[in-house]
């Protein structure tokens, strides 16, 4: 069986990747193999507490629960702040 991926912000074509366009679909992280992010992509919008945290869980799951894999690009010099819906730019949750 192919190892399915889900990508925020990282553009792919393969057929075994699922692009994610917002945090806000219904997409589950832990239900596939990886999860491939770049987190310059949460700029792009505001991102609901209740959302945040659920996310968090979901990678938690993928990670730890399953034995999945989380990969998170990574650029020197290039701070990442995203509105959180009812908190300041940039809090860590």
């Amino acid at each position: 069986m192919k190892k399915r991926i889900l990508s925020f912000g990282v553009p792919a074509t393969q057929n075994v990747f699922t692009q994610l366009g917002s945090l806000d679909v219904v997409f589950s992280i832990s239900d596939y193999d990886a999860f491939v992010f770049d987190p310059s992509a949460l700029t792009q919008g505001t991102v609901s507490t209740d959302n945040y945290v659920r996310r968090q869980n979901e990678i938690r799951d993928l990670v730890v629960g399953k034995g999945g894999i989380a990969i998170c690009l990574m650029r020197p010099n290039s701070p990442v702040g995203f509105p959180l819906a009812g908190r300041g730019a940039g809090c860590p949750g």
